[in-house]
């Protein structure tokens, strides 16, 4: 399905870095000359961490390059993951991501007008919806559902069994042409494309970036001990010492697995964007000059050459971060309703 120039620079912002699974939405209505809509879900559950910020810089992008983007809470599907929580409970952490990816946007430059937020729950009890599960359901078999393969196919009770199902209908309901997630979404994908046609629904696309791995080992998980992640409201203090608590000194240590893709897929397209405002991304190279970075590419490129010591970007990536998180961590300090949300959601 080709595309003119600029349908084709559209298609290319929307998809860089990413793994295109499927594009026949998004190409369809490029070549329709009309604006492309997506979404990106989460399940509030965890704190958010900031390897967040892979999809949020891509909602930003997809935004600039002329998207509206609605960003998805699976309230429904939290409850019936994190079934030992009250939904209660749910209902303020959803508030408190809310807040928390609002704020996030903001500080990144994303233009708000073309943001809307979505709670599961405003739809997963109305009438259409139950009809919509219950045929779902009538052509489920339990192997589409374990596909899957996530830990919500495996876990003991029943309620997480249906959260595959739940996110296959968000398609229906939140609507758009394209539905971001991480690559531990395949799985949900695959059901998605496999089971809404057999009730009669179209699939949207799908895209899906790459996970962040934690500071140590594994992703960067919303469960995990907070030593493994930099979270949002980390001071500056403790994302230095978090940064310089892991070994810098091998290309394949933990310093490249976690920080790398942080500059690849975080801060240097930020940097394209305008939203890292005065800072640059500078490193000391091996002979004592200073090199500015416009490109992620080069930077890798001069690390397996030998010109770059990894250990030599730590500053600037500490300052890039605080950057980041500067006016969130300011707005989370005057916002009382964020704080109070906050608080009952997570029994500080």
């Amino acid at each position: 399905m080709s595309l003119d120039t600029s349908a084709q620079k559209v298609f290319d912002a929307i998809t860089a870095r990413l793994q295109v699974v499927s594009d026949g939405r998004i190409k369809k209505k490029l070549q329709e000359g009309r604006k492309v809509a997506g979404y990106w879900g989460t399940a509030p559950t965890g704190r958010p961490h900031f390897g967040y910020m892979v999809p949020l810089v891509k909602v930003a992008e997809c935004v600039a390059a002329g998207c509206d983007v609605t960003i998805y809470l699976g309230d429904s599907y939290a409850y019936l993951v994190n079934y030992d929580v009250s939904q209660d409970v749910v209902a303020h952490r959803t508030q408190y991501y809310r807040f928390l990816i609002g704020s996030i946007l903001r500080a990144i430059g994303v233009d708000m007008s073309k943001i809307t937020f979505v709670a599961e729950s405003i739809y997963t009890s109305t009438p259409p919806f139950c009809k919509d599960l219950a045929r779902m359901l009538v052509h489920s078999s339990q192997e589409d559902i374990k596909m899957v393969g996530l830990e919500v196919t495996t876990a003991h009770m029943m309620s997480p069994l249906l959260c595959p199902v739940y996110q296959a209908l968000s398609e229906v309901y939140i609507g758009g042409d394209f539905q971001l997630g991480g690559e531990d979404q395949l799985g949900m994908f695959a059901y998605a494309d496999k089971v809404l046609p057999r009730i009669g629904y179209e699939p949207v696309s799908h895209l899906a970036n790459v996970i962040v791995p934690g500071l140590h080992k594994g992703k960067m998980s919303s469960s995990a001990l907070a030593a493994t992640k930099i979270e949002w409201l980390d001071s500056p203090d403790t994302i230095k010492e978090k940064l310089e608590g892991i070994s810098w000194a091998e290309l394949d240590g933990p310093a490249a697995t976690a920080v790398l893709p942080m500059l690849q897929h975080c801060l240097f397209p930020l940097y394209h964007l305008g939203a890292l405002g005065s800072e640059k991304i500078t490193a000391q190279l091996v002979d004592g000059s200073t090199k500015e970075y416009t490109t992620y590419e080069e930077l890798e490129r001069d690390l397996q050459a030998r010109h770059l010591g990894l250990e030599t970007l730590q500053p600037t990536i500490v300052a890039l971060i605080n950057q980041v998180l500067s006016p969130i961590r300011a707005e989370h300090a005057t916002n009382q309703e964020w704080r109070l949300a906050e608080k009952l959601a997570y029994n500080d």
